[in-house]
């Protein structure tokens, strides 16, 4: 494990339609606002990015509930109607861990991914190709206390699809992953 995977960022202010917020207080974020804390692979930043999301919320349940259900890939389409077909290609295939290959259908595309970065109960994130689409997406999970989650999501995605998705619906993306934060609080507030 690189010493990026390792590293745990503390709560830090954020800046939320001008106001200084605790972390997950945001309810809908910028589409152009990165989150510092993001571990972002070679190649992948927001910078270079054709297209970029970011999404957070605050989730009233400890972390370790939060990304049971993130790494719970299979389950997905029990409670996120845009992620289908998910499949995982490597052992064990209930789960994702560092290196897991999968493949899901996603935003009317079939991506096959790789997790490339793993840290139990805070960070989550995976490569993602698709025909002319490559990505990258970053899931970060930070303790409020005493109990609650702020769940961040970010994506850099390249290419064609990205471009053309950009254009011709710029908020497409970001409401996806909006939808998949809403869902996820559903689940794990019920």
């Amino acid at each position: 494990m690189n010493s990026w995977q390792e590293r745990v960022p503390g709560p830090k202010e954020t800046s939320v339609q001008g106001k200084s917020t605790p972390p997950g207080d945001g309810h809908r974020s910028g589409h152009r606002k990165a989150n510092p804390d993001i571990h972002w692979p070679s190649g992948f930043t927001p910078d270079r990015a054709d297209l970029f999301v970011h999404n957070e919320m605050r989730i009233d349940a400890q972390r370790a509930l939060v990304f049971r259900h993130l790494v719970e890939a299979p389950r997905w389409p029990n409670w996120y109607p845009n992620a289908q077909n998910v499949r995982i290609t490597t052992p064990p295939a209930d789960r994702l861990q560092w290196g897991t290959r999968f493949e899901f259908d996603t935003f009317g595309m079939h991506v096959d991914a790789t997790v490339g970065e793993f840290v139990r109960d805070s960070r989550l994130g995976w490569f993602a190709t698709g025909h002319d689409f490559d990505a990258y997406q970053a899931w970060l999970l930070v303790g409020i206390p005493p109990n609650a989650t702020c769940a961040v999501t970010e994506k850099v995605a390249r290419g064609s699809v990205a471009i053309a998705m950009r254009e011709g619906d710029p908020d497409r993306m970001f409401n996806g992953h909006e939808l998949w934060l809403e869902a996820l609080k559903k689940l794990v507030q019920q």
